[in-house]
């Protein structure tokens, strides 16, 4: 019985830290701008009909997808929403 507690507490340790770490790595995409995607064009890139790479990249980790953000200069980047 003592064995059963013991390896039920230690599941959920596990459990509670992998939630962590999901949270955590999902939120390094999240709520930032990815210049690294290169130009993103409005209307397609973040359209999800289209599969736009904006927006296929955020869904992946980020819940509400992303989108076109404009930036001074004139061109646009492709921001994860929070």
């Amino acid at each position: 019985m003592a064995q059963a507690k013991v390896f039920s507490f230690v599941l959920l340790i596990v459990l509670i830290i992998s939630i962590d770490v999901v949270e955590v790595a999902s939120q390094g995409k999240c709520c930032k701008n990815h210049p690294s995607l290169g130009e993103c064009v409005p209307g397609k890139d973040d359209n999800p009909e289209t599969n736009g790479k904006c927006w296929v990249f955020c869904i992946s980790d980020c819940e509400k997808g992303g989108f076109c953000k404009p930036m001074s200069g004139g061109h646009h980047e492709c921001h994860c929403y929070c």
